[in-house]
């Protein structure tokens, strides 16, 4: 049909609505003339029924079991093909079929109450007299010679109507067709000419009426329009090329500056951060060396000056107060540079106590009082007296207050300077602001106010004096107590400065959580056999933390705050079980891991390490137990610990595998099953394991770190007692037939990961855990 051109496709379209309509009307009159006929026919059957049963009822009434009926005499007309009187209970008394027709006279059908049966041209009737029914009369017609005709001659008349209607629409469908095609077919020509050609010079020449006009026309147009763009779309890309090549060399050019740049760029990094290192490095070491002289100075000039006063020499006791003002300021400075120095090394500590707020903020005040005093300022206090305690590091707030006084003092003259108090119930928090009414800052000031070594800008500096430390300091410290410095200001009315703290400055959280679990795992001994377990870790949170789970979970626990204390300890005590950090200055715990496993008395003491980063296959070629990654869950750490030293159940199976995600799906397996089972994460932690019981069997996978499957299997084989356990290998090797060859006569069975189902493994298993049962019994 597709193949077909558009007037052909269009006459076609024609006829088969034709056809349609043509085909409709037939089945319409068939159906009516059906229906007359059905009609006449059920006329008829119901007259030949009326006038048998008139016959019939005198017949019967004489004798109701009658056999000699004859029906055929009885008035049953030519289009009757078959006839039969019944008894009521169903008795057939009489029948008739017409001459060559084959019919079955079905028995009547139990309460019959329709004139007719559910089949055409079939009738069932009672025959009663006006005082009670004698029987019933089966009768069945069929259609006369004429009505056959009848259909004949409907379905001539149709077809020669259908024929000619055809032929016409066709006819009509390709006269019209082409009046309409015509202009269509020379546009789909143009089209594809100018699809193939790129040509867009092509015009639609004919001229037609309608929509088909208009299309033509608005085809034509856009032809014109993508001729005039492809012009100028030439002439742009000719335009390009040329262009190209000249951003093409300057892309040449620009990646070789870039590259110069770049490798610039990284060096002037690496040297600035080289710079900073050196820069802190330096501002540490200059401090301790300058304040060791500068403290000798001060005290031998506070001696000399006494020495002067003692003396009456006024004039050298006013010089030596210039000399102690002058290196009391410069120890100032040198305390604020090594405070930067240390906190940009991350090595500033906090010394966290609980204090009474309004005494220490009346401490502050006697020390800053005669300071404010010189400019004429006064000082005013607004803290209630029921302000509370908390806990922080009580120096540095004093030094944060009095950096924040001193700079109010310096910016104000003949003023009003207010140290406020505020608790914060609602945050937990307590807020200290100090007010002045000095010269205030502009915003582009503000911008700059935290910068260590800057002021507000160089004429505050000339005219104030200051390096700018005093403010970056107490920000920092703020900051390290998990609170922070805000100001607002408004040049020539004032500024307010206010640092809010929490209530109770947290130190930094140990590195395990959830240590209030209620869902730690306890031990599995009696709490009058408790375990006693070595915690190895330079972290004294951490060892705090570790101490006071493991102390409510029933263990004995031991602490070393470095490796060679570790190592010396577990000399010692001998524990069950021990728990290693990694990262530790001196010896790590690499070192120490290796020192136990060459230790006979040590090797067999199951270590679970602690591990801040990676490290799961060192540590296991090593000889760990487990690796924990930190920050680790208490109820975690508890219940691998339970694992470790619960003691072994009877015909348990040995989990050997190293991957945690296989270990659990096999555990759970087994756990499905009711089976018990001990999972070790590679062949030196089940030599571990087998050293204390003898398993049901061993599920064995072969690629581990530290001792492989292979290994295990060979040492295994060697031991008189191991070497009758069975043994089924779980891996996701490819088996060359040398490890077939080796692997088959040692084991039961060889599951690929991924390629055998439960019923596989827990058919292979089930004999061994059965067997090693009954052994028990």
């Amino acid at each position: 049909m597709k193949s077909l051109s558009f007037r052909w496709q269009l006459t076609l379209f024609i006829l088969m609505i034709c056809g349609v309509t043509l085909s409709l009307a037939f089945v319409g009159l068939y159906l009516f003339e059906s229906r007359q006929i059905t009609s006449e026919v059920q006329f008829r059957l119901e007259n030949t029924r009326g006038l048998m049963v008139s016959n019939l009822v005198p017949l019967l009434e004489q004798n109701p079991e009658a056999t000699d009926l004859q029906l055929g005499a009885l008035g049953v007309d030519a289009q009757t093909v078959a006839a039969a009187v019944f008894t009521l209970d169903g008795k057939l008394l009489a029948r008739y079929v017409r001459q060559g027709a084959k019919e079955f006279i079905p028995p009547p059908p139990k309460g019959v109450t329709k004139l007719f049966d559910t089949q055409r041209y079939v009738i069932w009737s009672e025959i009663a007299s006006t005082e009670r029914p004698l029987g019933l009369l089966y009768l069945k017609a069929d259609k006369s010679i004429a009505d056959d005709e009848r259909f004949a001659n409907l379905l001539r008349g149709s077809l020669i109507i259908f024929a000619g209607a055809s032929f016409l629409a066709i006819a009509v469908a390709y006269r019209l067709g082409g009046r309409f095609t015509s202009p269509i077919t020379e546009l789909a020509q143009v089209s594809t000419a100018v699809r193939r050609t790129h040509n867009y010079a092509e015009r639609v020449e004919s001229t037609a009426s309608g929509e088909i006009g208009e299309l033509i026309e608005s085809f034509n147009a856009m032809l014109g329009t993508i001729e005039t763009k492809t012009t100028e779309l030439e002439q742009a890309r000719a335009t390009a090329e040329g262009a190209k090549e000249q951003l093409e060399e300057a892309n040449r050019t620009l990646e070789a500056r870039v590259e110069d740049r770049t490798k610039l760029l990284a060096k002037a990094v690496k040297d600035a951060e080289e710079a900073s290192k050196a820069k802190s490095s330096f501002l540490a070491k200059m401090s301790h060396e300058l304040r060791t002289p500068l403290n000798a100075i001060i005290g031998y000039s506070e001696i000399l000056r006494e020495d002067a006063v003692d003396d009456g020499d006024t004039r050298t006791a006013e010089d030596l107060d210039k000399v102690l003002n002058a290196a009391r300021h410069l120890l100032g400075l040198i305390n604020d540079v090594l405070d930067i120095s240390k906190i940009e090394a991350g090595k500033m500590e906090l010394y966290l106590e609980n204090f009474d707020i309004a005494k220490t903020i009346n401490e502050v005040i006697a020390t800053a009082q005669p300071l404010i005093a010189k400019k004429g300022n006064v000082l005013a206090l607004d803290c209630p007296p029921d302000t509370g305690s908390m806990l922080a590091d009580a120096t540095k707030l004093r030094q944060m207050l009095l950096n924040l006084l001193s700079n109010a003092s310096k910016f104000t003259e003949k003023g009003t300077i207010t140290l406020k108090v505020t608790r914060l119930p609602t945050e937990d928090a307590i807020d200290f602001a100090v007010i002045d009414t000095g010269i205030g800052m502009t915003p582009e000031q503000l911008s700059r106010l935290f910068q260590a070594f800057s002021q507000a800008d160089a004429s505050t500096t000339s005219k104030y004096g200051g390096t700018g430390l005093g403010l970056a300091i107490s920000k920092q410290f703020a900051q390290m107590m998990n609170g922070d410095i805000t100001v607002t200001s408004a040049a020539g009315v004032g500024s307010t400065f206010s640092i809010r703290l929490p209530l109770r400055v947290e130190t930094k959280k140990p590195k395990i959580v959830n240590q209030g679990s209620p869902r730690l795992t306890r031990s599995p001994f009696p709490d009058q056999k408790r375990p006693k377990i070595l915690v190895v870790d330079d972290d004294k949170d951490i060892r705090t933390v570790i101490t006071e789970i493991l102390d409510q979970s029933g263990y004995e626990v031991f602490t070393a705050a470095s490796g060679q204390q570790g190592l010396d300890l577990a000399g010692q005590i001998l524990p069950n079980l021990i728990v290693l950090d990694l990262m530790m200055p001196g010896m790590d715990g690499w070192t120490v891991l290796t020192k136990l496993q060459h230790k006979p008395q040590l090797a067999d003491i199951p270590v679970i390490i602690l591990s801040g980063a990676s490290g799961l296959e060192m540590a296991m070629s090593l000889g760990a137990a487990a690796v924990l990654f930190k920050p680790v869950d208490a109820n975690q750490l508890t219940a691998e610990i339970a694992a470790q030293l619960a003691p072994l159940p009877p015909a348990y199976i040995l989990l050997v595998e190293d991957d945690n995600d296989s270990r659990t799906l096999l555990t759970r397996l087994f756990d499905g099953e009711g089976w018990n089972s001990r999972a070790a994460i590679n062949g030196n932690a089940a030599l571990r394991i087998l050293k204390q019981s003898a398993p049901a069997m061993i599920v064995l996978d072969l690629k581990m770190a530290g001792m492989n499957g292979f290994e295990l299997l060979e040492v295994i084989t060697k031991n008189p007692v191991w070497s009758k356990i069975p043994v089924v290998i779980v891996t996701s090797m490819d088996l060359t037939s040398d490890m077939r060859d080796y692997l088959t006569p040692r084991t039961v069975g060889i599951l690929f990961k991924g390629r055998f189902s439960r019923d596989d493994l827990v058919n292979v298993i089930r004999p061994a855990v059965q067997r090693a049962i009954a052994a028990l019994v």
